[in-house]
């Protein structure tokens, strides 16, 4: 089996994610380029029966969260609660 016949496992995704957000010349750095830096990876967000996003990037005026998942896509009922998530630094 070659590493392409594997799924990524959640640690590897996560890696993946992360490279966009750092200037290296031979991987995509989308998020480095429109000024977004690594904030917290795994942030604990104080609301009560809240999500656990795995990273969270920030760039001047925004906040942008990443859910890093192997496997299936599935949108879950998480999805409507990083709506009402307010970011401050």
């Amino acid at each position: 089996m070659t590493n392409t016949d594997q799924s990524f496992d959640h640690l590897d995704i996560i890696n993946a994610v992360l490279g966009l957000a750092y200037n290296f010349e031979s991987y995509p750095n989308h998020l480095f380029k429109a000024g977004y830096k690594l904030s917290r990876i795994e942030p604990i967000i104080g609301v009560p029966d809240s999500i656990n996003p795995d990273i969270l990037f920030m760039s001047e005026n925004m906040g942008l969260f990443a859910e890093c998942k192997g496997g299936k896509f599935k949108t879950g009922s998480n999805l409507s609660r990083y709506d009402s998530i307010q970011v401050r630094h």
